[in-house]
Order: structure tokens, then C-alpha cells, then sequence
């Protein structure tokens, strides 16, 4: 599964950066202000839904 990370949702790195854009001393807010955050980082091509 490690080689179509590509082609699948990476939830696994979705996750890992998430704390590192987040503040630490800010909670986890859900997945609503998610799209955002990655939107301005990841390639528009891997998240075509999220930006929506």
C-alpha cells in the first residue's frame, strides 16, 4: 500500500503535517479548516475534493 500512496487518500502524511502547521498549543479543530491549511502546501491535484 506504501506505493499507492500516491493514488489513494494519504491519510497518513494528512496527519503527520497537520501538527507541524497547526500551533501545538492550539487544539485539533476537525477536518473543516484541514482543507485549508493543506490547500495552500499540497499540489491542488492531490486534493481536487478537499479544495472544493
Amino acid at each position: 500500500m506504501a506505493k499507492g500512496e500516491d493514488s489513494t487518500f494519504p491519510s497518513e502524511s494528512y496527519f503527520k503535517v497537520l501538527p507541524k502547521i497547526d500551533s501545538p498549543k492550539k487544539p485539533m479543530k476537525p477536518t473543516k479548516s484541514v482543507p485549508s491549511l493543506l490547500g495552500s502546501i499540497l499540489d491542488p491535484k492531490i486534493y481536487p475534493s478537499v479544495l472544493e
